[in-house]
């Protein structure tokens, strides 16, 4: 909705659209239609002039140029419903669909620009048209009813699931070139992960260290919400275990709370408006050529479910590095530095951060560097992964020991680091506390 115009924002059901003033709708019809195509859809309920004759009767298919006179019934009419039907859905998705591709477009040291270089918009295109309505699959139009509401009533919000479903998707591509079931699985699934964070301090917060039953409930609602949408049990289980540590044994089953999705119907009596979402058996034109991977057995589904869920994981890291609000370069090299820490950690599934990291050619000084610390952090001879901290990164000179094992052989005697203020690297949520900190004998293999 155009920001300021009108009072209340269009109403969304499952049923239909409502619009409060003529102005209104025209409006909604001026910004989902391309200037050289037209806005053509029927109204669930008839329009009634003064007299209570009806103007224009319900189900009849009109177009825009209906809407210029329509003004003068606004006093008859205390709303305007229009119904919901697979050609409104159509035009609703491929404007979102231009939405969402303008997030490729020239931001200052954007990691998506990164990852989807090199890659034709063809590719993709028609995997987010496909993913938010497809006329063989009409049951999943509460996706895209779902993202209207969002994009009409809150645009910030709608921002934030829009970047983290195109940051699932570009990560997709990296992984695996051609268009594929599962790139419109992880794109669906970015789009939700967030879904039950709007107006939540979660969603303005990195979530990587949070408490594990903190992100598995989070994680929970998210695939809750995601079933409701009906989309495939893939982006179920994906969601459900994406803030796990990668190979951890899947998350049982909680009781989320209910999500509401889309605006409630009056609770009098209406007659169903007629749906064309079952006529036609064809598919939108664009549509990836997804058949050869679908996936049809079980372990095919498996496999499937393990990779949207690796790949929602990398996608949150990164969707949390941008959560710092630094200065975009700044930010840029503490979110490549990360990766490459925390995936050679085991944090995160490095047969999938690897392939990204190696787009990143302009940084390879500083990812080789960040691995050799990882690995070098992992010797620690008390097999304590939390012990040994090589500071500062990425240009580390010292490996503190963060636990005072004063039985260590590494343990360096005397000469401690004090730490005067907390700090944290960028990259990492867990901060240094103040205090002294003993020396370790591994900064003798750091890389110079």
């Amino acid at each position: 909705m155009s920001e300021g115009i009108f009072d209340k924002p269009v109403k969304i059901t499952e049923k239909y659209l409502q619009f409060y003033s003529a102005a209104q709708l025209r409006d909604f019809a001026e910004r989902y239609t391309p200037p050289e195509e037209k806005f053509e859809f029927a109204f669930a309920e008839p329009v009634k002039s003064g007299a209570g004759e009806v103007y224009i009767p319900a189900g009849m298919t009109i177009n825009e140029a209906r809407l210029e006179n329509l003004d003068k019934f606004d006093p008859h009419n205390p709303n305007y419903r229009v119904q919901i039907s697979a050609e409104l859905l159509t035009v609703i998705c491929q404007m979102l669909k231009r939405v969402f591709l303008s997030h490729l477009q020239g931001r200052r040291a954007d990691f998506m620009q990164i990852l989807f270089s090199d890659i034709p918009g063809s590719s993709f295109a028609g995997i987010i048209q496909n993913a938010l309505f497809n006329r063989l699959n009409n049951e999943k139009r509460m996706l895209t009813l779902w993202l209207l509401k969002i994009y009409e009533q809150d645009r910030k919000s709608f921002r934030h699931h829009a970047r983290f479903g195109m940051y699932a998707l570009s990560v997709a591509f990296v992984i695996q070139r051609r268009g594929s079931f599962t790139h419109r699985y992880c794109f669906q699934g970015g789009l939700v992960a967030d879904i039950n964070g709007v107006n939540s301090p979660l969603l303005e917060e990195p979530m990587f260290d949070l408490p594990n039953n903190v992100k598995l409930d989070y994680a929970l609602r998210a695939a809750d919400a995601s079933q409701k949408l009906g989309l495939e049990a893939t982006v179920v289980d994906g969601l459900r275990n994406h803030l796990n540590p990668p190979d951890s044994a899947e998350a049982q089953a909680a009781e989320p709370a209910p999500t509401s999705f889309l605006d409630d119907e009056d609770d009098d009596e209406e007659e169903q408006a007629p749906d064309a979402g079952d006529e036609g058996d064809e598919d939108i034109a664009g549509a990836e050529n997804d058949g050869a991977d679908s996936p049809r057995t079980e372990g095919a589904k498996k496999k499937a479910g393990r990779a949207v869920q690796s790949i929602l994981q990398i996608t949150r890291f990164i969707m949390d590095a941008e959560k710092k609000k630094l200065d975009p370069e700044v930010q840029l090299k503490n979110l490549i530095a990360g990766l490459a820490y925390y995936s050679e950690k085991g944090a995160l599934p490095p047969h999938y951060a690897n392939p990204i990291l190696a787009k990143c050619r302009s940084y390879g000084p500083m990812i080789r560097k960040m691995k050799i610390i990882a690995r070098l952090e992992s010797k620690c001879v008390k097999n304590d992964p939390d012990a040994a901290w090589a500071y500062p990164k990425p240009d580390a000179s010292q490996v503190l020991c963060l636990k005072h094992r004063q039985d260590c052989p590494n343990f360096v005697q005397g000469r401690p680091l004090s730490i005067v203020s907390e700090y944290s690297e960028a990259f990492v949520a867990k901060p240094l506390a103040v205090g002294e900190y003993a020396k370790c004998t591994l900064a003798r293999q750091l890389p110079e």
